[in-house]
């Protein structure tokens, strides 16, 4: 009994035995020795503990369904579309010359500081 998301090098390593070690799993993922202690200790992967306790083995179940569970689906495409660089434009400006706007806004901010001044 081979499940359909095992890749076929960890069916075969199945064949003659329950269980197979870290780093055989890690070989033939592959994935780093780091990375499968990380997903073991999130409880992402179930294993059990052999002899004295200090090393880990997995069952054909357990690397089943957390390859089953780690599978890349494609996401829906977003609903509302971004609006990149929908700014308003300045009060006063139709479109047209940035120059003379620039300068129009200069000389409303000189009269306003003129203004406060007196």
């Amino acid at each position: 009994m081979v499940a359909s998301n095992v890749p076929e090098a960890i069916a075969r390593a199945f064949a003659d035995k329950g269980t197979i070690s870290g780093p055989e799993l890690c070989r033939l993922l592959p994935m780093d020795a780091d990375t499968l202690r990380r997903h073991c200790e999130a409880g992402n992967i179930s294993y059990v503990r052999l002899g004295h306790g200090h090393r880990r083995s997995f069952t054909l179940a357990a690397i089943s369904r957390f390859l089953a569970e780690r599978t890349v689906t494609e996401s829906p495409p977003d609903p509302k579309p971004r609006r990149v660089g929908a700014r308003q434009p300045a009060p006063g400006w139709e479109g047209g010359d940035l120059k003379a706007l620039r300068e129009s806004l200069r000389a409303e901010r000189l009269q306003r500081r003129a203004g406060e001044q007196r």
